[in-house]
């Protein structure tokens, strides 16, 4: 149903200014979407976003990331030609090394040799990912070797951010100290929130003025 709506031009989900862009992408020809996995395989690079969530006790299920992994190894060996896998799923540094590269070399193939692997963390907010996507502090590639940074920065050739390309788990640690950053700022503004009430302050004022 969701690549029928873009084929269509139209988005799955509701995000402000995406339905315009897939609308014009589809029109003129640059978008399609499919559940056929060999349609891709014209791709010079492939890029990675599926859920990494965490269960109860805080480890991250990579079931859903391993079998894109090793359904993208069939497909390169097949293909017999030099791409770039791009992972944009949060995952930490030793999740690359147990299980996306073992997946991704399971046909076969070698990593720096018959396809390049790239880190490239997102941090998007939903509700203003296209204009955080367009507008971004910075890009992040932390890369497997030079060839296949390269590759990753051509992607965002026509945006103006700063582009930092680092190594692997120097990338993948930066979106967990984000995440981890960000809780904290939450966490503090509740507390402040909860220690205005019990004075009778003005929270909100606080955290303006603090800030």
């Amino acid at each position: 149903d969701k690549a029928s709506q873009i084929r269509d031009g139209r988005s799955p989900v509701l995000e402000k200014g995406l339905t315009e862009l897939i609308a014009a992408n589809v029109a003129a020809g640059r978008l399609t979407a499919s559940d056929d996995p060999t349609s891709t395989k014209d791709a010079e690079v492939f890029m990675i976003c599926v859920g990494t969530p965490s269960n109860a006790q805080g480890a991250v299920n990579t079931a859903a990331l391993e079998a894109v992994c090793t359904q993208l190894s069939q497909m390169i060996a097949a293909a017999g030609e030099f791409k770039t896998v791009v992972i944009r799923s949060t995952v930490l540094p030793d999740v690359v090394n147990r299980i996306i590269i073992p997946a991704l070399e399971s046909a076969g193939i070698k990593a720096g040799v018959d396809f390049g692997f790239c880190v490239n963390p997102e941090f998007l907010r939903e509700g203003s990912a296209v204009d955080d996507f367009f507008q971004a502090p910075f890009t992040l590639i932390g890369e497997f070797n030079e060839r296949s940074g390269e590759m990753a920065a051509k992607v965002y050739s026509s945006l103006k951010a700063p582009l930092y390309r680092t190594n692997i788990p120097t990338a993948s640690l930066v979106k967990y100290a984000s995440n981890a950053y960000h809780a904290v700022k939450v966490a503090f503004a509740n507390e402040i929130g909860s220690l205005a009430d019990a004075f009778d302050a003005d929270g909100t004022a606080v955290m303006e003025m603090f800030c």
